[in-house]
């Protein structure tokens, strides 16, 4: 045996430790005062932290601030200063555009007005060319020859000409036909009779004015520095006369309808812009000067990059002075604390040295005593967990975790289980400390009997198990014997207890793991606990049968899914008329691959697994349903349907039921539940309660395979019981055998004094229908009738015995 298996084994033996460390006895520390806890929600680190950030926060701030005051006021005297300037623009624009017009207005009004390209006086007028439109367009004469070509017809298609032969001079800013750029333009209808355009009446005097020279002589005049963008603007045309046209565009559309308006605006390009705005008096204009605020600002001097430096420069000492206290005071605090941290949690229960300052000494005996606490506890923890509180044996966690090693290294051993039997009754009947008591000299006796090699451990309320290394199944088996031998002596504890036992055997092979030994082990215990034998051993049939009841469970499983269970119906016949008057619903499984599969092989195997209730309630759902479609055809018969005890145990079995007859439209006065004996002796109160609200409700009971179980005159006089069912096996002989004649006559003969109905069961042949006639049987049900038969199969038996009702007997 492994050196962890003696360990493991000796240690049974020992006991949980004493609360001692080192130092004496270990005292639980006082809870922590609301103080404390008030104090320890900060740390040192956790101050200087918040501080520097606080600091940090307050001094961006506080700079962000003052950055938006100065930008705010800046921008505010910039505004006042460009409104005042945009104002004096909107003067000048006001003054050359009178002169234009007088100046057109007299040269059209000249006998020779093609002289005017030559001799008028133009340079006053930023940008100005002056030219003589005929009346078809084409230019006749112009003061730059560079810019409008004589003899082009670029004004043809201009709106503004045909307006000026109207006779009033015309002002208009627009694209100028010759150079494609923003201008202001004048024209006027050349006066009739004029001497040298005699073959062109109709010629207009244009006198134009470009835009972005207009622009550039505003900002000379108006602006103090070249920063500004100065237009012309037509607000309901839309149209900009200026040498920035962006600039001018993005503050068109803010512009104020009554006079001067200002603010700041986004240009095309993402840039923001200060903007002013003031009307050409007189004309539907409107001046605007335009300043990047970037521009602006850098001219008041108000630098962002400067206060984000200043920001980052405060932050920076900010946090030069935290890493200052962090290397000066927190790192030496956090590293005594680390290492008390590592006192108190870690494995290793190694003393801190107790030398320096007094302070010191005195903190690292504190951390020492903590570290005894914690010391002791962990070793009782572990004790506990792998040992079991009452016999101090270990567990079968333990077991499992040497098993595995040893099966990795050999596989000649063997797993006991040992079960005792009947163990809750003693609990119950002694209490539980008796119980205890019993548990720990059982305990001592196996310990006993086992060997050094040999580790023995509790791995359940009522079983034992020992787990024997390098050894055969004729030695396990000799060690079984003595188990079972060394708990039959008597038990002292309030009483004398004599404890029955099984034991089962699992013996290694290659391959198998510890789980699936351990498993076979206590199989093996429960086969010779159910077939009253000493010692099992495990084999291949325990084997077969276990993957058989395993493959059932899922078959019946996928069965109740797959709609593979199906429901027959036995008629129940009156021995005196012969007619059928009900019939017992029965559940079959049709199992794919197999056939039909009988009730016996299936049915308990549901009530151990849990799975009767759904079964149960399919059974009964099709019995409803077969009740309403008979009840449609006029055939009234009482279909009974068994109920199992964990059925009756369900508080919401009554409202299944109710659900059931309410959906399928059967009457309740149709349905007769089926319950056995067992069932009945000692109901609780949820099965009373149930049986009590059924029977209120108008539906049958009755007490099926009756004289099998606990028969009793009291549950009979005390529950709403309707009908007894005799079970087969008093009528299998009833007819040769005198005493099953009598039992069953004695029985008609009490359910007569209670007011009962009695059906006999397993009717096979005419001599024992014959034989239940003449002691009185009212009802028969069994073979010599009908088998179970499938719904429409069953329909039909009973539509043809209504047809053609039989004689009656006797």
């Amino acid at each position: 045996m492994t050196a962890s298996a003696a360990d493991a084994s000796r240690s049974a033996d020992v006991g949980p430790p004493p609360d001692h460390g080192p130092h004496g006895p270990v005292c639980p520390a006082a809870p922590p005062s609301r103080r404390d806890r008030r104090a320890a929600r900060w740390s040192v680190r956790g101050y200087v932290q918040v501080t520097v950030v606080g600091l940090s926060l307050l001094a961006t701030t506080s700079l962000a601030v003052s950055y938006t005051s100065d930008v705010r006021a800046l921008e505010d005297r910039s505004l006042d200063v460009m409104d005042a300037e945009v104002s004096l623009a909107s003067g000048i624009v006001d003054l050359w555009a009178d002169g234009a017009a007088v100046l057109v207005t007299e040269q059209a009004a000249r006998r020779t007005p093609t002289q005017a390209c030559v001799h008028a006086a133009i340079d006053a007028l930023p940008g100005a060319r002056l030219d003589v439109v005929g009346a078809d367009g084409a230019v006749l004469c112009s003061s730059s020859t560079s810019q409008s070509a004589v003899g082009s017809t670029s004004h043809a298609d201009a709106d503004w000409l045909a307006a000026a032969r109207a006779g009033t001079a015309v002002q208009v800013l627009a694209t100028d036909p010759a150079t494609g750029r923003p201008a202001l333009i004048t024209a006027h209808e050349v006066t009739s009779g004029t001497s040298d355009v005699p073959e062109a009446p109709g010629a207009v005097v244009v006198l134009v004015l470009d835009g972005p020279t207009v622009s550039d002589r505003l900002a000379a005049l108006a602006h103090p520095h070249d920063r500004a963008t100065f237009a012309v603007l037509d607000p309901v045309e839309r149209t900009v006369a200026a040498d920035d046209g962006t600039h001018a565009r993005a503050a068109l559309g803010t512009a104020d309808e009554d006079g001067t308006a200002q603010g700041v605006v986004t240009g095309d390009d993402g840039r923001e812009l200060l903007y002013a705005s003031s009307e050409v008096e007189a004309r539907p204009w409107r001046v605007v000067g335009v300043l990047d605020r970037a521009e602006m600002l850098a001219l008041g001097g108000v630098d962002p990059l400067r206060t984000v430096l200043m920001s980052l420069s405060a932050v920076a000492v900010f946090l030069m002075t935290g890493l200052v206290v962090e290397r000066k005071i927190i790192r030496p605090l956090t590293s005594l604390i680390d290492g008390a941290v590592r006192a108190r949690t870690s494995a290793s229960s190694t003393h801190i040295p107790e030398r320096g300052t007094a302070e010191l000494v005195t903190l690292a005996r504190e951390l020492n005593t903590m570290i005894d606490v914690r010391a002791g506890h962990e070793a009782r923890l572990t004790h506990q967990s792998t040992h079991d509180l009452v016999t101090g044996l270990p567990t079968k966690g333990p077991l499992r975790e040497t098993l595995t090693q040893e099966l990795g290294s050999s596989a000649d051993l063997a797993v006991l289980c040992l079960g005792l039997h009947r163990f809750q009754t003693i609990a119950d009947s002694l209490g539980r400390d008796a119980a205890d008591r019993v548990l720990v000299e059982v305990s001592a006796r196996l310990s006993s009997t086992v060997g050094p090699d040999q580790l023995l451990a509790r791995s359940g309320g009522e079983e034992f198990m020992v787990l024997c290394t390098r050894t055969s199944a004729q030695e396990a088996a000799a060690l079984a014997r003595g188990l079972h031998r060394a708990r039959a002596a008597p038990v002292t504890a309030d009483a004398t207890v004599t404890v029955r036992a099984s034991v089962g055997i699992a013996v290694g092979r290659p391959g198998v793991t510890a789980d699936e030994l351990l498993r076979e082990a206590d199989t093996a215990m429960a086969q010779a606990r159910s077939h009253a034998q000493d010692v099992a051993t495990f084999d291949d049939s325990m084997r077969a049968r276990a993957v058989q009841q395993l493959e059932t469970e899922a078959g019946l499983r996928a069965a109740l899914t797959q709609d593979e269970l199906v429901v027959h119906y036995q008629p129940v016949v009156s021995t005196v008329t012969g007619e059928v008057v009900g019939a017992e619903a029965l559940v079959r499984w049709e199992r794919p691959g197999v056939g039909l599969v009988p009730p016996l092989e299936f049915i308990p195997l549901a009530e151990e697994t849990g799975l009767i209730g759904e079964i149960g309630e399919l059974v009964l759902d099709r019995a409803c349903l077969m009740s309403a479609t008979l009840a449609a055809r006029g055939l009234v018969l009482r279909m009974s349907v068994n109920a199992a005890a964990a059925q009756l145990q369900d508080p919401g079995f009554f409202q299944t039921v109710r659900r059931t007859l309410l959906r399928t439209g059967a009457r309740p006065r149709n349905l007769c539940i089926e319950v056995t004996e067992s069932a009945l002796v000692g109901s609780s109160e949820t099965v009373l309660g149930n049986l009590l609200a059924l029977r209120e409700l108008g539906v049958h009971l009755a007490v099926d395979d009756f004289g099998t179980g606990y028969s009793s005159l009291a549950y009979l006089k005390d529950l709403p019981v309707d009908e007894l069912k005799i079970d087969r096996t008093f009528v299998r002989r009833i007819e040769h055998d005198a005493r099953d004649r009598e039992l069953v006559t004695a029985v008609i003969g009490m359910a007569r004094a209670l007011d009962l109905t009695v059906v006999a069961e397993g009717v096979e042949n005419v001599d024992q229908l014959e034989t239940l006639v003449g002691i009185g049987c009212p009802f028969a049900q069994g073979y010599l009738f009908a088998r179970p038969l499938p719904g429409p199969d069953f329909t039909e038996l009973v539509v043809s015995a209504a047809e053609v009702a039989p004689a009656p007997r006797g």
